[in-house]
């Protein structure tokens, strides 16, 4: 099944998708190595996550689709939720798309991207997104992912291993991938079945 990845907007210069664990120790160097590269492959630097809490759920509360956000939201809106501006923005001249991105989320202890994707000004994708991934940083991911949303049977083609899964109203991909330019990349998207445009559906990609 072929499969098309724009991180949530973001491609190879990009876009997309927070606590830590003790592994992470174990982690640090490379990353550290690899921050660099990523400040050129992807969109932007900014906020941690969005509390004191170094254990967020992936949805803050019931009402969420994701973190503290619902679908449907104003870029401002979402801003507002953040608690800051967005370290890079940028629309696609095609698609009409408007993705903005915090840099160095702490996701399980793994620094990753925050993506937010909208459309007319209303929310329908979110995630995390990383180029240059360090060995076993998908492997926190997947686990604590797993554990939260339910075990699932990995679809493994070619250099990829993806799950999924779906929730009311969404659904949820986490992937990775071997790049040769950018390494392993991990991509961990929600997206809205109601709000997302149609080529995204139809794809069933794990970005929009």
């Amino acid at each position: 099944m072929q499969k098309i990845l724009l991180i949530l907007g973001l491609t190879t210069g990009l876009l997309l998708f927070q606590p830590a664990l003790s592994r992470a120790g174990e982690l640090s160097d490379t990353v550290a190595a690899n921050a660099s590269k990523e400040e050129n492959s992807f969109f932007a630097p900014g906020q941690p996550e969005l509390s004191g809490s170094h254990r967020p759920k992936f949805q803050g509360n019931a009402a969420c689709d994701f973190q503290k956000v619902r679908w449907g939201m104003s870029p401002s809106e979402v801003e507002a939720v953040m608690g800051s501006r967005p370290t890079r923005h940028d629309t696609n001249r095609k698609s009409g798309v408007y993705r903005m991105g915090y840099k160095d989320t702490d996701l399980f202890g793994v620094k990753i991207w925050t993506i937010y994707s909208f459309t007319d000004d209303r929310l329908w994708g979110a995630g995390y997104a990383k180029d240059y991934a360090a060995d076993g940083e998908f492997e926190i991911i997947a686990s604590e992912a797993l554990a939260y949303y339910g075990k699932v049977e990995p679809l493994v083609e070619n250099n990829s291993t993806e799950y999924q899964w779906e929730t009311e109203g969404s659904r949820i991909y986490l992937r990775l991938t071997d790049d040769p330019r950018l390494g392993k990349r991990i991509f961990f998207n929600y997206i809205s079945e109601e709000l997302a445009p149609e080529p995204v559906i139809r794809r069933n990609s794990s970005i929009p």
